[in-house]
């Protein structure tokens, strides 16, 4: 098993959509203070998903992501939904 936990976050990218920028900063501060509270056992890796890139589509359909934003977790994991520090970390040190 690998010392380290990889979090893929899924966004839109230049949205003018006040709602989708609201929800994504709020994610976008979580995921910050989890990299912080967690340094080396996890690698954050954000990816705009709205850029027309053939292999970002492609990972969208294999993980079946239906809502931004989300988060891949160990490249096993989705969540679309809203959650806490806790809740990731419970995701990946189980």
């Amino acid at each position: 098993r690998a010392d380290f936990h990889t979090v893929v976050y899924f966004y839109h990218y230049d949205t003018e959509n006040l709602a989708i920028q609201a929800e994504q900063a709020a994610l976008s501060r979580l995921l910050l203070d989890l990299k912080d509270k967690n340094g080396n056992k996890i690698i954050l890796i954000p990816i705009a998903v709205n850029l027309d890139l053939e292999s970002t589509n492609l990972l969208i359909e294999k993980y079946e992501i239906t809502k931004l934003p989300a988060i891949i977790i160990d490249e096993q994991k989705v969540i679309e939904n809203k959650p806490t520090i806790e809740d990731l970390e419970k995701e990946m040190f189980k």
